[in-house]
Parts: C-alpha cells; structure tokens; sequence
C-alpha cells in the first residue's frame, strides 16, 4: 500500500463561522482518507477543531503572524516581530508530522508558504475572498510573495485570483476550485412546509437574504427592493437570515432595524438570525438575493441553486461567474434597489419560469460544484504537484 500524503493545512482563523474553514471540510469530508492525511494548523481552538478531529484531521494551535487590514504602526511592528517565529514554527510542524504538501488556506498567513519553501516543499495558496487592492505597494508586496513561495494558487473564482494574474501570477500555476456543495442535502421534502411553519410565514412568497449582517453585504438595498416589491405583492415576506459578528456589524444592524420601520415593513420583514439548517431555510425560500458590494465567490447562491431556488445577485466578483443572467438567476447592477425589485417581481409572475430556472441552476451546482466533483480535483492538484517537485530538482 502506498504511503498516504501529509498535507498541513495553515488556516488563519479561530472562530464561530469561517468560510475558509467550511469550504475546506466539505472537500476533506470527500478526499480519500487512505491516500490524503491532514494536519490542521490554526491560531487557536475554534468550534471547528472537533469537526476536522472527526474527519481524522490532526489540529496543532501555533501562533502565527496574520495580515489584517490594518496598517497602524502598533500592527505592522508587531506583525514582523512575529513573522520569523511563525515561519520556524511552521517548519517544526513540517517536521514532526512528515510534511509533503503545504496548503496555506488563505493568502493571510505568509509564513507557511515560506517555511515550504526553505523545506523544499510544495505549497499552495488558496483563496477564498477579493484580496486587498489598496494601498498598492501592499497589494504588490503581497503577490510577489505569493509568486515566490507559492507553486500553485488555487481560487474560487476568476475574481478572487484577479488581483495575483494582473501583478504576475504565472497563468499556468492558477486554478479555479469553486466552493464546494453536497447537493444531495437540498431539497429535502417536507422541509418548505416546516421552515414555514416554525417561523410563522404562511404560505405566501418568500424572499431572503442569507450571510452575516455586515455593511459589505448591502443589506439597506434588499430592504428598499422589499418596500418596492411589498406594493405589488402585499402578501410576501422578507427575511435576513445571519447575524453580526463586530461592535461595527452590530451598530450596521441597528441601521437596518430602524430602515425597516421607518419604511414601515415592521410586519413583513424579519431577522431571523444564524441558522446551522441553511438546506432547510434554503427550501422555505421562493428566491435568494444577494446584494453585496464585494463577493470571491458567493457560496449562498450556490447553496440556493441546489435547493432549485432562483437567485437575484449584484454583478460584482465571483457572483457573475456562477449566474447565467435570465438563466438560472438576474444580475443586477450593485445598489439598484429598482433593478433588484424588478428582477425578484419577474420571478414572482411567472412562477413557471422561476420553477425552470431552479432547475437550471440545481443542473449547474450539480455538474459544477459539487464536493465529490471538487475533491477529485483537489485530489489531482495534491498528486501534480509531488510529482512536479519530484523532478524540479
């Protein structure tokens, strides 16, 4: 039997909810135990550490310097002084768990990258959100970087990678790895009926918005395309489902409890926080929203397009590389409330082709996205590379 590859996993964060964190699960959760080992390295426990203990993930908490979009002195000196020790920490992980591949799961740990590096190891970046664009000394500093001790980067989308391809990322060592979806967990039957019925929404159309509550998702544009869409269909119903996660998220979140009343919306419009049953909430949705500013990818539309919801997003980053416009959802320009109501109102007058726009788009996630289909791949970029630094030397 072949000798199973030891991939470390350096992840930047310790917290309630990671989109690095969930993209990657749901890949380890497909990739071939026997093949593939796992060390995860992170900043300290977070509510998933037990989960990649139970996919047989090996969790090691190290500090480690991590950028943030913070440029204070206080935060540069202390970032440097650390930056070496992180280096020579994650060299001691390569060590002593017989490392073959580093896989940095983010581009805001460069530690990892350069321990591979001196160890004569193959390492990837992957990214997971539009990197940092300005000041544009940081944004160069940062691809070069990326390009001297990265072998591969791997991107969810074109977007999320634009900013490496335009400061001279080698175009045949990038590779678009959608975020991954089981679409066997939407759709469930029964589950419209329940959702509906456990949150006292009736049977009416039912229009949300899912992701954290933070400025950068543009909430205030859904709530003025609710009041716009509430006049032709004063039975439909509007929810946010998530929550804030900042004192500046929470302060953005009173914003939007006083839009709602004012625009007087008070009894058709809800917050219903975080949920952990997105599939269930997904099936209770007649059609998704997404109005953010920014978006690398946009896992929730994904998630609704498995459910056989038809989506209405901003056409900003990823989210115009996963909607065929008029096909399985609308792009709309970002901030027009207008555009976005017009886009939902079509969708609510012709059921049927709302119902045939579903159906596009849970074909698409499908032959797409799914984490059986992205596993496979990820399974293949791991062997590539071995291989590649077999015969570089």
């Amino acid at each position: 039997m072949t000798k199973p590859l030891n991939i470390l996993v350096a992840n930047p964060f310790a917290q309630v909810t990671s989109g690095n964190d969930e993209a990657l699960m749901r890949l380890m959760a497909k990739i071939d135990r026997d093949r593939f080992r796992f060390v995860v390295a992170q900043p300290g426990e977070s509510p998933y550490s037990d989960a990649y203990r139970h996919m047989g993930a090996i969790v090691e908490t190290i500090p480690m310097s991590i950028i943030r979009r913070d440029l204070s002195h206080t935060f540069l000196l202390r970032y440097f002084r650390g930056f070496l020790p992180t280096i020579y920490r994650f060299i001691a992980l390569i060590r002593r768990h017989s490392v073959d591949i580093v896989h940095t799961n983010t581009t805001q740990i460069l530690g990892a990258g350069a321990a591979a590096r001196l160890m004569g190891l193959p390492s990837i970046y992957h990214v997971h959100s539009v990197s940092i664009e300005k000041p544009e000394w940081v944004s160069r500093l940062l691809a070069t970087w990326v390009s001297w001790t990265g072998d591969m980067l791997l991107s969810n989308s074109r977007a999320s990678g634009g900013i490496f391809l335009k400061r001279g990322f080698p175009p045949d060592k990038f590779v678009a790895l959608g975020n991954p979806i089981d679409p066997k967990e939407y759709g469930r039957p029964g589950a419209r009926e329940e959702v509906r019925r456990e949150l006292g929404l009736g049977d009416g159309p039912l229009i949300g918005l899912v992701g954290r509550i933070a400025r950068v998702k543009s909430i205030e544009y859904f709530i003025n395309a609710a009041a716009i869409c509430a006049k032709d269909f004063p039975s439909a119903r509007f929810i946010v489902v998530g929550g804030p996660g900042t004192p500046a998220d929470s302060a953005y979140f009173e914003e939007l409890k006083k839009q709602v009343n004012g625009l007087g919306l008070n009894d058709k419009f809800s917050f219903i926080g975080r949920r952990n049953d997105v599939p269930r909430i997904m099936a209770a949705i007649d059609v998704l929203t997404l109005t953010s500013s920014s978006e690398g990818f946009g896992l929730v539309l994904i998630e609704a397009m498995a459910g056989a919801v038809p989506v209405v997003g901003s056409r900003v980053g990823g989210v115009a590389e996963i909607i065929s416009d008029g096909e399985d959802g609308f792009l709309v320009p970002y901030g027009d409330a207008h555009a976005i109501a017009d886009s939902i109102k079509t969708l609510l007058k012709d059921p049927a082709r709302a119902k045939r726009m579903g159906q596009a788009g849970r074909e698409k996630v499908t032959r797409l996205f799914s984490s059986d289909r992205l596993a496979k791949q990820l399974e293949g970029i791991y062997l590539s590379l071995v291989r590649y630094k077999m015969t570089d030397y």
